[in-house]
């Protein structure tokens, strides 16, 4: 059985993916020469091992980062620390330092948490200077409004495929005309890229104190239903992000948008249409 090596960072770092993922350092052999890296169990033995760390080649870097799927520069990152170089810290805050430098978080896992960290940042009264620019993903709420028939008791998750809906309350109009029509390519587009499939807008609605609505239906498969930051969906979320990219300014404030599976879209797309013909 291999030790773990306290205080290396490289080590820490070989370590934590190993365990996260139950790799052996043949699979790190193996997904190394997969992307094109020649790496040897003796190559990641020593640079785990090696107290302090004394030299390390850009190539191998770039080969420890394809074996452990990282980025370069978190490899780069431990591996100068792991030779006693302290490196410095910078004006951003440490969380977010950690995020970026999670081995267990994917790029698109990164950016999503990142955008919920700037919005509370700029919410947080007193707190951190807020951060004005606008984030990369909006955070979408998860929750029933008074127009969705989301709050069906039933459980989704069983089926193939699971209706989501999309709701934007829209109280001082922004959005306009021909919601539907101006979306229809961006949201197909979102869906698409994840294998789900986005179906229709409605666009004509009002609550009972006058405020427009708008309700988007995309059909999600399980395995999408299931890739979710925080409950959310990463393609929902994404979603979210193409439609406020071609709606008027004003309908990007999170508040106006909510974001919940549907049980009874979800049986009858599944039990009475039996899925999406063609796809799937």
């Amino acid at each position: 059985m291999e030790t773990s090596v306290v205080g290396h960072a490289l080590a820490q770092l070989i370590d934590a993916v190993k365990a996260a993922n139950g790799w052996s350092d043949p699979d790190l052999v193996e997904n190394a020469h997969a992307r094109g890296y020649e790496l040897t169990k003796s190559n990641i033995s020593r640079y785990r091992n090696e107290q302090p760390l004394i030299s390390i080649k850009g190539d191998t870097v770039r080969a420890l980062a394809a074996a452990l799927r990282v980025t370069d520069a978190q490899v780069a990152t431990a591996a100068v620390e792991s030779m006693g170089i302290p490196l410095p810290r910078y004006q951003e805050p440490r969380i977010e330092q950690s995020v970026r430098l999670d081995p267990g978080l994917s790029k698109r896992d990164q950016d999503l948490l990142l955008a919920l960290l700037s919005r509370m940042r700029a919410a947080a009264p007193g707190g951190a200077v807020a951060d004005t620019r606008a984030p990369t993903t909006p955070v979408v709420r998860v929750a029933n409004s008074p127009s969705s028939r989301a709050a069906d008791d039933s459980n989704p998750d069983h089926y193939p495929w699971v209706v989501w809906t999309v709701e934007l309350l829209d109280p001082d109009r922004f959005a306009g005309e021909n919601v539907a029509d101006r979306t229809a390519t961006a949201a197909a587009v979102a869906a698409k890229k994840h294998g789900c499939v986005y179906e229709y807008c409605v666009d004509e609605d009002t609550l009972e104190d006058g405020t427009n609505y708008y309700k988007w239906y995309m059909g999600v498969t399980r395995a999408e239903h299931a890739n979710c930051v925080g409950n959310v969906p990463v393609v929902v979320t994404e979603l979210v992000t193409a439609l406020i990219g071609v709606l008027p300014r004003g309908c990007d404030s999170a508040a106006l948008w909510t974001a919940a599976p549907s049980a009874h879209a979800t049986r009858i797309r599944n039990e009475v249409d039996h899925g999406y013909p063609g796809i799937g």
